[in-house]
């Protein structure tokens, strides 16, 4: 279907290389529109923190994983580790959230957490699951840090949302996740646990460098719209149209 489309729509350069790489399309058939993100994703949905704390029993500060629980690329399993090894290192009562639908491996990501004191019956580690929209934004906004050590994604949606909350982010060196966060983001192997605990550690330790990538990632997913992206389908739908045989 790649090969006999007029135009491939993706939304990273990361994902165009795969396309190139494994179907063999050429490359001016594929154009690229980044995914936006919603503009209820604002800093100052921090404020409705207490509908969190009353509905979770979350208290601050905590660091925010949201994702699917475990598909085994998102790996939360490291972040879980890395919070485990460091938990001493940062401020007393720090919480880790984990937001999500249980995934493929679920169970196997469990066994970890039970092993590490941080399963779903830890007073430490809150397993909130699926969190509905209207709670989405003022969980981004209200965390401390965003983990997000994903092995590969073709987007990353999430680390675009927690940016334009204005929450520091550690994410993936890899895949699209360095794409997304640009500078606006510290970037780990997502394979070294005690890299992202030490960035964890770092982000803590300083308020000064906390608020420059929560400036930075507000600054940075302002340019990424969904009104933007829908007006370039259609540009590019017309385009096609335009060059289509009658």
């Amino acid at each position: 279907m790649a090969r006999r489309s007029a135009r491939v729509l993706t939304v990273s350069e990361t994902s165009k290389r795969d396309i190139l790489e494994l179907f063999g399309v050429l490359p001016d058939k594929i154009t690229v529109i980044p995914n936006g993100v919603s503009s209820s994703f604002d800093p100052k949905a921090r404020d409705r923190f207490p509908a969190l704390r009353d509905v979770y029993g979350l208290t601050q500060p905590y660091v925010l994983f949201v994702g699917t629980l475990d598909h085994p690329g998102k790996n939360a399993a490291s972040l879980l580790r890395a919070f485990a090894q460091r938990r001493a290192d940062l401020p007393p009562q720090t919480q880790l959230v984990l937001c999500g639908k249980p995934g493929t491996g679920f169970a196997d990501l469990c066994d970890i957490a039970e092993a590490l004191g941080l399963g779903p019956s830890s007073p430490v580690a809150r397993w909130l699951g699926y969190v509905p929209d209207n709670l989405l934004p003022a969980l981004y906004a209200s965390a401390e840090v965003f983990g997000f050590p994903s092995l590969y994604e073709g987007f990353g949606l999430p680390v675009l949302e927690a940016m334009a909350s204005g929450v520091p982010v550690i994410t993936s060196a890899e895949g699209a996740l360095r794409e997304v966060a640009g500078d606006a983001a510290a970037l780990v192997n997502p394979k070294d646990v005690d890299a992202l605990g030490l960035e964890l550690v770092r982000l803590f330790d300083s308020p000064e460098l906390r608020r420059h990538l929560a400036q930075a990632g507000v600054k940075r997913a302002a340019g990424f719209r969904w009104e933007t992206a829908a007006e370039r389908i259609l540009d590019t739908l017309l385009e096609v149209s335009h060059h289509a045989k009658p």
